[in-house]
């Protein structure tokens, strides 16, 4: 048994797999000096493995294996770093995935600011981006269909006059 058996959500945020590396290279985990080490971590940490340790196992090989073939010379000189970025994608992914429960990337998807998701506004869609077409207009940006200025469609906001209910 584990949490997801016993709650409805997550007890923590799911990260999409670009966000997680790039947190991963900005808090230094990963040396971004490394030629195309976010394109090729990545590609490592969004294949599909059967179990973690499959995935981590396949996270290695895949991206010591693209440099010792892409830059031999780097792969030698630069080997600690190499397995440190290695280390950092292999908990971006076992933080994130769990092929055991079919959790992966985009299962729990965070609805938070309409950022990667359509959110609160999953009825009918406009041109397929999930724009709920009972808001107002102003209230969509007409160039990507976020939602530009606070609703109480999926729940009231406290600076929302229209919102407030006196206490019963």
């Amino acid at each position: 048994m584990d949490c997801l058996d016993s709650h409805t959500r997550p007890s923590h945020p799911f990260q999409p797999a670009d966000s997680a590396v790039d947190e991963a290279l900005a808090e230094g985990r990963i040396d971004r000096s490394l030629p195309f080490v976010k394109r090729e971590g990545l590609a490592a940490v969004t294949a599909e493995y059967a179990t973690q340790e499959a995935a981590r196992e396949g996270i290695a090989d895949h991206v010591t294996a693209f440099y010792r073939s892409d830059y031999p010379e780097l792969a030698d000189e630069r080997a600690e770093d190499i397995q440190e970025a290695v280390a950092a994608l292999q908990e971006v992914y076992t933080t994130n995935v769990f092929p055991s429960m079919n959790v992966t990337w985009d299962t729990y998807p965070n609805h938070i600011g309409h950022q990667r998701s359509p959110g609160c506004s999953r009825g009918k869609s406009d041109s397929g981006r999930g724009v709920d077409r009972s808001l107002p207009r102003e209230a969509v940006n007409a160039r990507n269909g976020s939602v530009i200025r606070a609703h109480t469609r999926c729940a009231p906001t406290a600076s929302d006059p229209a919102s407030q209910h006196p206490v019963r």
